[in-house]
């Protein structure tokens, strides 16, 4: 699978007697290697994390435990076939 837009994945969850097992991330389905991994936490009418990579773009793979979160990205590159337009996820 290649990313060139923002994407949303709903993995599937195995439910049992225990509780459940998810995947969050397999490489060979992305075909790519995270750089960084890391957790936050935020309550609620927050906004984290404003990013822009010129030199050093990054691939970014968020997970949501538990709540709800809006994503949104802006394709800055005026370059870009998609310049100017805006992609939510919720």
């Amino acid at each position: 699978m290649k990313f060139n837009l923002p994407y949303k994945i709903k993995a599937k969850k195995f439910v049992d007697n225990r509780g459940y097992f998810q995947e969050c991330f397999k490489e060979k389905k992305f075909k790519f290697k995270p750089v960084v991994s890391a957790l936050s936490y935020s309550k609620k009418n927050v906004i984290r994390g404003l990013h822009l990579q010129l030199k050093k773009k990054q691939k970014i793979f968020i997970t949501v435990l538990q709540g709800k979160i809006l994503d949104i990205c802006v394709d800055v590159n005026i370059k870009s076939k998609n310049f100017g337009k805006i992609f939510k996820h919720t």
